[in-house]
């Protein structure tokens, strides 16, 4: 029968009481007791029963035994008679020690889950937390135990246990904390939250804390306030904040002072602290603690940059928290604030952080912030940088502080490789956030946001930053083939981004796509030549083929960001026996190529090179660049699928929708293939824009589509009839587009037609502009009706006279606005100019000779222009309408141009009217920068560099310096080899042969001073041209050489004046001798510190329209009373007065006020000592008061009327170029802004087209003479004029020998024969290359020093043409020549 527990637990304590007991007998023993326990109740009265058991326990031996088992057996029956006797203390304060010593080291290995012992040891546990007996532990003052129990439990505490062991653990916590914190006890408990690892032991603490925050808040306030603000503080001030936030409400103000100290470590930790305040309270915390909050914004403009820093990125994790509600508006206020901060890593920050948030929240965050981030591209700092750096160093190197100099330009480089890292990082961090835009719209989540479509837009306003390869057109390019778009992106979603910020792309920003587009078509061309050559170069071995080989890898390389670098590899690529590889470009170069397919031979290609091939990345980029990898023909399908799908007419992305076609096809016309549905559904809308862009696209593109003419061309003939100017010019454009072979029947029909309309007097203007266009396209039909037309457009229109009636005046509201009448003169103009310039070659000499006396005649209101009855308003825009026909003309008949009326246009940068001399002046500054007109016209931006207008002055000026440098720059580049260094004066193309030109306008004004004038400041005001021409000359020399080399250039030009005669009017040599004589002068003193040297003979030519061999040498001998002024301090004197002139400070008012003088009363507008009178008296910058009275005898006519013209009227209705005046107001005016863009491959000028070197010249001088010029035959010496001239210049001697020369090239008018479609991609238009509808929108921008490589590609053929006529008809030619005469100078 069994025994009963009380009776079994009895007997064991008897047993343990024995001694040496071993192991087995203790356990047994052990074992029996607990088990005994577990049956007893809780009763008092079992103490007796209980103390033999409770006495053997208590042993010490027992308590300190060395085996585990033991131990832990001993403890659980301890743990059971505590809790039978309870509360009853069964043990003295001794052995509670030993006892409690003996359960902590069993609560050790509690982490051990996987023990047999852990189920007993859990049971410990568990009956301590129940019997709450722990606090006996404080009572027997063993504190020391209780920091080690918390010290294990913390440790040995698992996510692993089981709740109830949790809650055990944290209820004998609670209840040790609830009867007495030390501060030992809580900085063991707060060091939990501090843990890297946030384990059980961090959850058991901030329960813990939560438990007993009433009974800690004392002690942590006192911890938090006495110990250091390190990073652990900061971490447990935030643990505690999520726990018990009620703990640290006398905490959180005193942390005010910890964002104002003066110690920047301190600011750090927190601001770090705060902003994890705010984002774990979702911002509640700054609304509880508002001034705090307050102060942790103004941390946004903290002075140390890495609290800056830290505050942005604190700032971003607080809205991410909470993205509503006032505290997050104003985070990003802030936010949006250090966009704009003066440090770029602050910066930088800044936008990191907008792109983050952004990203993740696309459908709320506010775009207006996105749109400030990104015009963080445009970073200054390394201009700013460089500016201060050239101040330092200039002082370094006075100071000889070589090693402070080379110190600060390491940091110089530094600072700007930091700055284009900078830009990289954010132009990278934008593009990662289109992406997410793009593909959130893509899914239908967010609709097109023009303020994310601005990134885009942003990056390419940088396309030209020299200071950034990031921006330039190489990395663009690879940005819009691979980087602007997310791989995924169909194709119909990518136009719908492309037709979106095109609409926002600024007229630049299309140019810098075009010139993409452009450079891209030519690569292909270049590569699709290359491989070709390849392919026969088996057959061809000559050395032709292998240069032409080579220039076509340079040109290709250009395309790199290392051209160098990318030569080297064409030339690899050269070597490669691979044919595959060669087979796969040109597949990559197809244009009927989908993108799918692009993709797939593109990652073959890479497959086959290998990515450890020293050249993979160069086949990379060649195999993007040589693909159709920005548009193919199936974005041109989506982009006319987007127009035909598109319900508002009207609507600004209907309007990018075109834009953008055309901006494709006018480089890639081959792209529309297969759309010809789509694109006569565009000619069935009827709106007149889309009849319009239609024109444009099937002139652009109409030899690549299969659309027959006749079904069209009723439509087409309608336009020519009776629609807008621009738009049967288009029309005519694409009936020769779409009818190639039988162009001149279709053009006859259509120009007998127009002929007969002529006389209804209906749409007068559209047929005036159909008619010029056919000449062009088809002179044979223009031909056929060309003397009806001639006598309808110069009899019916231009010398109609009578005055308008005022229902026919079409003014605008500031009454400035030309006639109806008036318009028609000028469609009557340009028609006719239309006709003088066809695409094919035409022997129009004599005809267009007529046509240079109608401008004469528009200009002096002479001949067919005399008593007409015209208004002075309207006589204002038929001279700039003459001005703009001449200049027009001298872009292929300049030879034929006769002096008197380039005179005329000159002089008309001196017109009384101030929107003719500005219109005029910014009309040649763009014509120059194209190089389509010759040097000589920037004679006219000396004219009006002393005008009465601030802003037209200043302008002029910058024209001519502009003007001078780029000539100086192209001059310096074509003379590379010491003999023509040695010959360059004779080079015609040099800047300073304007002066020639120059000189010989002046002294054909009527306002030039007679001989026995001797007011220095008459003379100082007619001269203001000239000198203002040579201080310009003067300093485009860097260095002192360039310098001594120009000056010695003009005393030859002014020496061969000297020696020749006016060709114009024999009255005028001695004015031109005179001008030459002071501009030696003049040039002498300007460089008086230069040395001159003219150790060689060079050969001067003057043209021969304007000067002539001296035909009476004694007439250089005769002493005049000019001749004597100019002894002594006269040119001196002279500059003296200029220089008071120019340095008087400019007077803005003068822009308010232009007198007018009536240019009928003289035979060229007379103005320019009148108008210099007239400009001292309105701008007193410009002289003295005393030429007040001079002003007065001049000006007996004038009639002042500041209203009469303005700057708008004249380029609203008198722009030469055709289109509706309403079209061409702005593109006039954006003309003049200097853009760039691709100047035509041959120029003409007055002079030969090719300049010789001066020993061909010499050569000629002694074989070809006329004994009708007074030449005699000299075959074995230098042929000589009967008469002779003299130099008569101080320190210069010669034999004065003089030589004709004639360049006129007889096919000169055939020079235009560049195909129509390859002049659209170069800008350079047969049709109307420099029409204004086709101008500024069409002009490609392009690096200055790349455009010449451009149009030598484009017009290679026609430059190399005009080469062999020039020089044959100059070298092999062995009739004498008119053109130039030839006079060599010897020093």
């Amino acid at each position: 029968m069994a025994l009963p527990p009380e009776r079994v637990v009895q007997e064991v304590g008897k047993s343990l009481a024995r001694p040496r007991l071993g192991k087995d007998a203790l356990v047994k023993l052990l074992k029996d007791a607990e088990v005994a326990l577990s049956k007893l109740n809780q009763s008092s009265s079992l103490q007796i029963s209980l103390g033999p058991l409770t006495n053997s326990l208590s042993h010490i031996n027992l308590l300190q035994h060395k085996d585990k088992e033991v131990k832990l057996l001993v403890a659980v029956c301890l743990s059971e008679i505590m809790r039978i006797l309870a509360p009853n203390a069964p043990f003295t304060d001794e052995i509670f020690k030993h006892v409690f010593r003996l359960i902590i080291d069993t609560f050790m290995d509690l982490g051990d889950t996987a023990s047999p012992y852990f189920t007993r040891r859990t049971k410990i546990l568990e009956s301590v937390a129940a019997l709450k007996c722990c606090v006996i532990m404080l009572d027997i003052d063993c504190e020391d135990l209780v920091l080690d129990m918390f010290k294990v439990i913390f440790s040995v505490i698992r996510h692993g246990h089981q709740r109830s062991l949790f809650q055990a653990m944290l209820s004998i916590m609670t209840l040790l904390i609830e009867e007495k914190v030390t501060q030992p006890l809580l900085e063991i408990i707060l060091r939990q939250l501090v843990k890297t690892e946030k384990g059980a032991s961090f959850r058991l603490a901030v329960s813990l804390i939560q438990n007993c925050a009433g009974k800690l808040e004392p002690s942590i306030c006192s911890f938090l306030t006495s110990c250091n603000f390190d990073n652990d503080t900061c971490e447990i001030i935030l643990e505690i904040f999520q726990c018990a936030p009620q703990i640290l409400t006398s905490i959180i103000p005193n942390l005010t002072q910890e964002l104002l100290t003066e110690q920047v470590d301190i600011r750090l930790r927190a601001v770090r602290l705060v902003g994890n305040l705010l984002a774990k309270s979702e911002l509640r915390f700054g609304q509880k603690y508002y001034a705090f909050f307050v102060e942790f914004l103004n941390r946004f403009s903290d002075k140390s940059t890495e609290v800056r820093i830290a505050t942005i990125e604190c700032a971003r994790e607080c809205y991410m928290a909470h993205p509503f509600g006032k505290e997050a508006h104003d985070i990003l206020s802030v936010l949006e604030g250090r966009l704009l901060d003066f440090d770029d890593k602050v910066r930088l920050a800044a936008v990191f952080a907008v792109c983050y948030l952004a990203k993740s929240n696309l459908t709320c965050f506010p775009s207006e912030i996105v749109l400030q981030a990104v015009e963080r591209l445009r970073d200054k700092k390394v201009t700013r940088f460089l500016v201060s750096s050239n101040k330092y160093l200039s002082i370094m190197i006075k100071r000889r502080l070589a090693f402070s100099f080379c110190k600060y330009l390491f940091l110089f480089f530094f600072s700007v490789s930091l700055q284009v890292s900078v830009r990289k990082k954010v132009l990278d961090e934008l593009l990662v956030l289109y992406h997410a835009y793009c593909n959130k719209c893509s899914e239908g989540l967010l609709a097109l946001n023009d303020h994310y479509e601005q990134i885009p837009c942003k990056i390419f306003g940088f396309c030209f930053e020299k200071d950034c390869k990031e921006f330039s057109q190489h990395n663009l390019e690879q940005i819009l083939a691979d980087g602007m778009f997310p791989a995924s992106l169909s194709v119909k979603e990518r136009i719908k981004h492309w037709i979106t910020f095109f609409s926002m792309l600024k007229l630049p920003h299309r140019r810098a796509l075009k010139s993409i587009l452009h450079k891209k078509w030519r690569f292909q061309v270049d590569l699709k030549e290359y491989l070709s050559l390849r392919d026969k170069e088996k057959e061809i071995t000559s050395e032709d083929a292998c240069n032409r080989i080579l220039l076509l890898h340079m040109q290709m390389s250009s395309s790199f960001s290392d051209p160098s670098k990318a030569v080297e590899c064409f030339q690899k690529l050269q070597q490669m026996k691979d044919n595959n590889i060669f087979k796969i470009l040109l597949a990559l170069a197809d244009e009927y190529v989908s993108p799918s397919a692009i993709h797939s031979i593109h990652v073959s290609l890479l497959k086959k090179i290998g990515d450890k091939h020293p050249y993979c990345d160069f086949f990379n980029t060649l195999s993007r660049k040589c693909s159709y990898s920005i548009f193919t023909a199936e974005h041109v399908h989506c982009i006319l699928e987007a127009i035909i799908s598109e319900k508002d007419n009207q609507s600004k992305v209907m309007h990018a929708s075109l834009d953008l076609l055309i901006v494709i096809l006018s480089i890639f016309p081959m792209l529309i293939r297969g759309a010809e549905e789509f694109l006569l559904k565009l000619f069935s809308m009827g709106t007149a824009m889309y009849n319009e862009k239609a024109l444009q696209i099937l002139s652009t593109a109409g030899q690549h589509i299969s659309v027959e003419l006749r079904d069209i061309y009723p439509f087409l003939e309608h336009k020519c009839l009776e629609g807008t100017r621009n738009e049967s010019k288009l029309a005519v454009s694409a009936m020769s587009s779409l009818n190639c072979t039988t162009s001149d029947c279709t053009f006859a029909t259509l120009c007998k037609k127009v002929v007969d309309y002529l006389h209804n007097e209906n749409h007068v203007p559209t047929l005036l502009q159909t008619l010029g266009c056919i000449s062009q396209y088809s002179p044979s039909s223009y031909e056929l009706y060309k003397k009806e037309i001639k006598h309808f457009v110069v009899q019916e229109l231009l010398c109609s006279k009578g005055h308008v009636s005022d229902s026919e005046q079409t003014f605008s509201i500031d009454n400035t606005m030309c006639s109806s009448l008036c318009k028609l003169k000028i469609y009557a103009l340009k028609s006719l100019v239309r006709s003088f310039l066809p695409h094919q070659p035409l022997k129009l000499q004599h005809e267009v000779n007529e046509f240079f006396s109608i401008l004469s005649d528009l200009f002096l209101e002479d001949g067919i222009m005399s008593n007409n009855g015209i208004s002075q308003n309207d006589m204002v825009h038929l001279r700039l309408a003459a001005a703009k026909c001449a200049l027009r003309l001298a872009t292929r008949w300049d030879f034929h141009i006769p002096p008197k009326l380039f005179q005329l246009v000159i002089m008309s940068a001196r017109d009384p009217s101030f929107t003719l001399r500005k219109a005029l002046i910014y009309k040649i500054h763009k014509l120059l920068n194209e190089q389509a007109i010759p040097d000589r016209y920037a004679c006219a931006f000396a004219l009006a560099s002393m005008d009465c207008v601030g802003q037209l002055r200043d302008d002029s000026m910058k024209f001519l310096n502009e003007f001078l440098k780029m000539r100086s720059r192209q001059f310096s580049i074509k003379i590379d080899d010491v003999a023509q260094k040695r010959d360059a004066i004779a080079n015609t193309k040099h800047p300073g042969y304007v002066v020639v030109f120059l000189i010989h306008v002046l002294a054909h004004d009527k306002n030039f001073p007679p001989d026995n004038c001797q007011d220095y400041e008459a003379y100082a005001e007619f001269l203001s041209p000239l000198i203002i021409m040579l201080q310009a000359l003067v300093h485009l020399g860097d260095k002192q050489n360039d310098a001594s080399q120009i000056t010695s250039y003009m005393l030859g030009i002014f020496s061969a004046i000297q020696k020749a005669d006016d060709a114009v009017d024999a009255i005028c040599t001695h004015k031109l001798h005179v001008l030459s004589k002071i501009g030696s002068l003049a040039i002498k003193h300007l460089t008086m510190h230069c040395k001159i040297s003219l150790d060689a003979s060079h050969l001067v030519l003057l043209p021969s329209l304007y000067f002539k061999v001296c035909q009476d040498a004694n007439d250089q001998g005769r002493s005049t009373a000019t001749d004597k002024l100019l002894e002594g301090g006269f040119v001196r004197q002279i500059l003296s007065i200029f220089e008071s002139y120019i340095n008087q400070p400019t007077d803005t008012e003068s822009k308010q006020s232009i007198k007018l003088i009536d240019p009928r009363s003289c035979d060229v507008i007379k103005d320019i000592s009148n108008i210099a009178n007239l400009d001292r008296h309105v701008d007193p910058s410009l002289g003295k008061s005393k030429m007040k009275n001079n002003l007065r005898k001049g000006l007996q006519k004038v009639c002042l009327d500041s209203s009469l013209i303005s700057a708008q009227s004249v380029h609203d209705e008198i722009n030469l170029e055709s289109g509706t005046a309403e079209d061409e107001v702005t593109e006039e005016l954006i003309s003049s802004s200097g853009s760039v863009s691709i100047p035509p491959a041959v120029t003409t000028s007055g002079v030969s087209k090719k300049a010789l070197p001066s020993k061909e010249l010499m050569l000629l001088a002694s074989e070809n003479f006329v004994t009708s010029n007074g030449f005699t035959n000299r075959p074995n010496g230098i042929s000589k004029p009967i008469s002779k001239c003299h130099l008569d210049i101080k320190g210069t001697t010669g034999s004065g020998d003089v030589d004709l020369f004639h360049f006129q090239d007889k096919n000169w008018e055939a020079i235009n024969k560049v195909p129509i479609l390859d002049k659209s991609r170069c800008n350079l238009q047969p049709t109307d290359w420099l029409d204004s509808s086709s101008g500024d929108k069409e002009v490609l921008a392009i690096d200055g020093d790349e455009s010449d490589n451009i149009i030598a590609d484009r017009c290679n053929e026609r430059t190399v043409s005009l080469k062999e006529n020039a020089l044959s008809s100059s070298v092999v030619s062995e009739e004498p020549t008119k053109e130039e005469i030839g006079i060599p100078i010897y020093s």
